[in-house]
């Protein structure tokens, strides 16, 4: 996720909406919200582009180099899960599926005997 800590006025962010991905420039930097000269504000910590009425018609990313990477990381986890469906128990032991847990860094629940 990007980091905004450091952003400032000048600094260029790429926002992505359902319809438009462009880079657009910070005119205005709060404690919470960032400013922008196109889809108004965007809050500092999350990204998320203020839609108002709790609503969010997108993100912001640093780069679209960044935006790129999320999508394929999406795409892949989702391809994953699918796959995650099919694994044929014969070979597959529980060695393995605690090593592939270790490597996704997802911590698996203790079973009780």
């Amino acid at each position: 996720m990007s980091d905004f800590s450091d952003i400032k006025p000048g600094d260029r962010v790429y926002a992505v909406t359902q319809n438009i991905r462009r880079y657009t420039e910070v005119c205005k930097v709060g404690r919470i919200w960032v400013e922008c000269n196109h889809y108004g504000r965007f809050d500092k910590q999350t990204g998320r582009i203020d839609g108002g009425r709790y609503s969010s018609p997108g993100r912001v990313y640093r780069t679209e180099e960044e935006y790129l990477e999320r999508i394929e990381l999406e795409t892949l986890i989702r391809r994953l899960r699918n796959l995650l469906t099919q694994i044929p128990n014969d070979g597959v032991t529980a060695d393995d599926i605690r090593a592939a847990a270790k490597l996704l860094r997802i911590e698996l629940p203790e079973l009780k005997p």
